[in-house]
């Protein structure tokens, strides 16, 4: 499980943003490393998909969840909304909801009797993936094709 806080230098908001992250880890029960990744410029902040400073991702993921990304990605602040007011960091609260979220996602890649590694994309799929493709179409069997091509009155079931 990687757990990464994004943040600008100078951010105000990074520090109370770690605090109220490691609470919600140990309420959790979690192992409390978190990978602290410091942004400098805006062309990392595009590549690192940074909403705002702090940003909190679990596996990869927005605490948020995938709403936050419409917003689109800054080199500045952030402000963070709880449903009952906004603040400039997540709430314990906000980010134990993305904890528990998160669980069953690492659940998947830990079951079994041994841990397994995510299987290996090949070059195929890579590029497959940048395209936007899904795949080849699905095939119908062979003798329904032919079947197709056939006479009314030859067609068998």
């Amino acid at each position: 499980m990687n757990v990464a806080l994004y943040y600008l230098d100078g951010c105000p908001s990074c520090q109370p943003a770690l605090r109220n992250l490691k609470t919600a880890l140990r309420l959790e029960q979690w192992p409390e490393d978190v990978e602290m990744v410091r942004v400098a410029n805006a062309s990392e902040a595009r590549r690192h998909r940074l909403i705002g400073s702090p940003t909190i991702r679990i596996d990869g993921a927005d605490i948020e969840g995938p709403v936050a990304e419409v917003r689109g990605y800054a080199f500045g602040c952030r402000v963070y909304t709880d449903g009952t007011g906004t603040a400039d960091w997540p709430s314990v609260e906000q980010i134990r909801q993305a904890l528990q979220r998160a669980w069953p996602r690492h659940l998947e890649w830990t079951s079994g009797a041994a841990l397994r590694a995510p299987p290996a994309r090949t070059a195929r799929a890579d590029a497959l993936a940048r395209t936007g493709i899904k795949g080849p179409p699905p095939r119908r069997p062979f003798n329904a094709l032919r079947q197709a091509n056939w006479p009314e009155s030859t067609r068998h079931g």
